[in-house]
């Protein structure tokens, strides 16, 4: 697999004593054949079986695309270029759950959406989490209903397209509610966004009304919206515009702080 490498860059995160390592990953749809061509070079035994009674192809390429980049952002971590000796693994609500023979196992958090699949891996004493997701009109009546009326309000008040506003605030919600290991299947008015800072480029910071002691960063870029949870007492610096997400049929743009596993 020496022709294919996925966009992984450390995370700049610092805290009061000092710096927390982690590590945010994407790769395109556009490598699923390559991927597939190459699935022994990377997939535990375990995976390798699970990927094989899968039929569909859809189910096929999100399952591959996204365990490829989790693997990879928790190989940086571990600093393992064997990426057959990481598992991958689904716990009880569906969440990634990482397997390795070392003391030093990283957290990982995952997202798909269409073109891409994002992944993050982290301290499992430092919870974050993140979430990907395509705009679109046709999507807005179901975020609506998962919308808090001050959240539909802020919505509404705001110039701009609404439809985007739904769907960025949706990633928040959803980033929190894997950060809290609950998914959908908590009611998500407990979710609900507090003190939002929107800025006319699509970036945004929030917190939370039930959980103050997370923060969210998100970003609008190329069509998705992008948002990642952390607790409020750790800075991110992170140029989501220059390092993810650029449109398939682009070269990845490279700088010197990217690694590949």
């Amino acid at each position: 697999m020496t022709e294919l490498r996925p966009s992984i860059i450390s995370l700049r995160l610092e805290r009061n004593d000092g710096p927390v390592v982690a590590f945010l990953g994407s790769v395109s749809r556009d490598s699923y054949p390559q991927l597939d061509e190459n699935a022994t070079a990377f997939l535990h035994e375990n995976e390798l079986r699970y990927f094989s009674s899968r039929r569909f192809k859809k189910r096929r390429m999100d399952y591959l695309t996204g365990c490829y980049i989790a693997k990879s952002v928790v190989g940086a971590y571990l600093n393992e270029p064997d990426l057959v000796k990481i598992e991958i693994e689904s716990g009880v609500f569906n969440q990634p759950v990482v397997r390795y023979a070392g003391w030093n196992t990283p957290g990982v958090s995952l997202s798909h959406s269409h073109e891409w699949s994002v992944a993050l891996s982290f301290p499992l004493g430092h919870p974050m989490a993140l979430d990907i997701e395509k705009l679109g009109l046709h999507k807005l009546d179901v975020l609506k209903k998962q919308m808090t009326r001050s959240e539909i309000d802020l919505i509404e008040k705001r110039d701009g397209d609404k439809a985007t506003g739904y769907c960025q605030i949706w990633t928040m919600k959803e980033a929190l509610s894997k950060v809290l290991g609950c998914g959908l299947t908590t009611p998500f008015s407990v979710l609900e966004i507090n003190r939002p800072n929107f800025k006319d480029n699509g970036d945004a910071q929030c917190y939370f009304k039930n959980f103050g002691q997370y923060i969210c960063h998100s970003w609008i870029i190329n069509g998705y919206a992008f948002s990642i949870v952390l607790p409020r007492t750790t800075a991110l610096e992170l140029d989501a515009h220059v390092l993810f997400f650029p449109h398939p049929s682009r070269p990845t743009q490279r700088l010197s702080n990217i690694q590949t596993p």
